[in-house]
């Protein structure tokens, strides 16, 4: 199936269920209580709760994917039903309104259908998207660096995984951290051990190193992205193309330029 959405009722309010009343009633109220745990930026968040499957999505994001968090200017490469997702209805604007009045929301967290099943599986993912998201708008351009890492180092690094990119490091203790408070310490370790053998049984190598980096990371570890992120900065200068230019002073101060925000 496409995955397009029931309806779009909760567009307004940021949450879409996509008429699932099971997914609203389980899911909404933890994930508000994750909520609780973050100091959001200035920036509109619009959660979409997959109830299909969405093949073109796995095959871009990859089969294991469970969920992501994208900007608006990252829009281009999803179907149109998320596209429309960032934006009000159409029939609330026509081709004179200015395109800032069209955009309802900044970034899109999405959490796919089989990540919605658990309740713990989803309050990991979303803790993990939560903390791109906060990445995302309170550190901008070292996001935007850490993102070309993610998508580049490969070529570089035939061993790199995507384990080793500071900003998912970070994400994994920030939502193992969050888990561990809202579940309890003994379920997050359960769950992750069980998604290792998953993986190991699948023969999926780098999947089960990440969930290894999770199950063994102390949660209550603060990660220090900058500073993790520095040497590989150094390192690839002028091969990996960083969409800023690393080389000023403090580069990783200030606002994305529009293109890339």
């Amino acid at each position: 199936m496409s995955g397009e959405p029931k309806n779009a009722t909760s567009q307004n309010d940021g949450w879409n269920f996509n008429g699932s009343a099971m997914n609203e009633a389980e899911l909404k109220p933890i994930c508000q209580e994750v909520e609780k745990h973050f100091s959001f930026p200035p920036r509109r968040i619009h959660r979409f709760f997959a109830v299909d499957d969405d093949y073109f999505l796995a095959e871009l994001m990859g089969s294991h994917f469970r969920g992501f968090h994208i900007p608006i200017s990252g829009r281009e490469v999803l179907p149109d039903y998320l596209r429309d997702c960032f934006f009000r209805p159409y029939d609330e604007y026509d081709l004179n309104t200015p395109f800032e009045d069209i955009v309802a929301f900044d970034n899109l967290i999405y959490i796919r259908k089989g990540t919605c099943a658990d309740v713990l599986g989803c309050v990991i993912t979303y803790a993990h998207e939560l903390q791109h998201f906060m990445q995302h708008g309170h550190t901008p351009r070292l996001w935007v660096v850490n993102s070309a890492l993610y998508h580049n180092l490969a070529r570089f690094d035939a061993t790199a995984k995507a384990i080793d990119i500071p900003q998912e490091r970070d994400a994994n203790i920030v939502s193992k951290r969050i888990a561990e408070k809202i579940l309890g310490a003994d379920k997050v370790r359960e769950y992750a051990q069980e998604q290792i053998k998953i993986m190991e049984s699948l023969n999926e190598p780098t999947q089960a190193t990440r969930w290894v980096f999770f199950r063994d990371v102390p949660a209550l570890d603060e990660y220090d992205v900058l500073a993790s992120t520095l040497p590989f900065v150094e390192k690839y200068n002028g091969k990996i193309d960083f969409g800023i230019d690393t080389t000023q002073p403090n580069w990783w101060l200030g606002p994305l330029p529009k293109n890339l925000g």
